[in-house]
C-alpha cells in the first residue's frame, strides 16, 4: 500500500473543528503515516505540528501584493499547502492536504492498489480561478467543464508539484509563490485556487497516473456519522 502523510493547515477560526477533523482522519482515512498540523502556534497534542514561520513567506510579505484583502489569509493557506512538500523535513513524497473544517464519516482509501492516487471532484465553477491559472501558464486550463478540484482535500505528489513550479517559474523568472500572488486579481472576492491549479495540471499532464472517483460529501454544519456520506465540510460561514 502507498503510504502518505496528511497536512492540516489551520487558524483560530477553525479551532472548533480541528480536533474532530484530526479524530475522523485517524479513524477513516486509510493508509496515512502521520498527521501534521501547520499553524502559527501549536493548537493540539493529537497530531504533529509544523510552524508557519518555517515557510519562505509570511502573511506580512503576501500583504505587499494584495494589501489587507479579506482573502489574504486564505491565499496564505493555499501556499502553505503547495509548499509543504518542500519545507517539512522527512515528509513522504505523497501528501494529502486536508482542510481543517472537513470531517470524514466513513473509511476511505486514497490510493488504488497499483499506487495511483484517487481524485475526487465536484461540479463547482468559479471563472476567476481559471483566469488566474492561465496567467501562471497558458497551458493551465479547465480539463472538463463539469469537473472541479474543489473538494476540500487533495493528494499532492512532490515530483508533479516540482514540475509545475518549474514550468511556472520558467515563464516568469520568479519564485512560484511570488507569481501566484502577483497574478491574483485584487478586485475579485476569491481570485485563485490551489486545488483547481493542481487538479487540472495533474489531469492534463499526468492523466495515466491518476484515477477520478466520486465521493459523497456536502457542506454542512451538522455531523451525522450514520449519514451516507464520506465527509462533510463545516465551513466557518455555516457555523456562525
Amino acid at each position: 500500500m502507498t503510504k502518505f502523510d496528511i497536512i492540516i493547515p489551520t487558524t483560530e477560526k477553525d479551532l472548533d473543528t480541528l480536533e474532530e477533523c484530526i479524530k475522523s482522519a485517524k479513524l477513516f482515512i486509510d493508509g496515512y503515516r502521520k498527521i501534521i498540523v501547520i499553524s502559527k502556534k501549536r493548537y493540539t497534542k493529537n497530531a504533529d505540528w509544523f510552524p508557519e514561520s518555517n515557510f519562505p513567506f509570511s502573511l506580512e510579505i503576501l500583504k505587499e501584493y494584495i494589501g489587507d484583502h479579506w482573502r489574504l489569509g486564505w491565499y496564505y493557506q493555499q501556499l502553505l499547502k503547495l509548499y509543504a512538500l518542500f519545507v517539512i523535513p522527512d515528509i513522504l513524497d505523497n501528501l494529502m492536504c486536508l482542510d481543517s473544517d472537513t470531517i470524514f464519516l466513513k473509511k476511505t482509501i486514497f490510493f488504488f492498489k497499483d499506487g495511483i492516487p484517487y481524485y475526487n471532484y465536484s461540479g463547482a465553477y468559479h471563472k476567476p480561478y481559471f483566469k488566474h491559472m492561465k496567467k501562471l501558464d497558458s497551458c493551465l486550463s479547465r480539463q472538463d467543464s463539469k469537473k472541479s478540484g474543489i473538494t476540500h482535500h487533495m493528494i499532492f505528489n512532490i515530483e508533479i508539484l516540482r514540475n509545475l513550479f518549474y514550468k511556472v517559474e520558467k515563464n516568469h523568472n520568479l519564485e512560484f509563490w511570488r507569481i501566484f500572488m502577483k497574478m491574483v486579481d485584487k478586485d475579485q472576492k476569491s481570485g485563485a485556487s490551489e486545488y483547481e491549479i493542481y487538479f487540472n495540471y495533474v489531469w492534463k499532464e499526468y492523466n495515466d497516473r491518476i484515477k477520478l472517483r466520486k465521493l459523497k460529501w456536502e457542506n454542512s454544519n451538522s455531523i451525522d456519522y450514520n449519514k451516507d456520506l464520506h465527509y462533510v465540510s463545516r465551513h466557518s460561514y455555516l457555523r456562525k
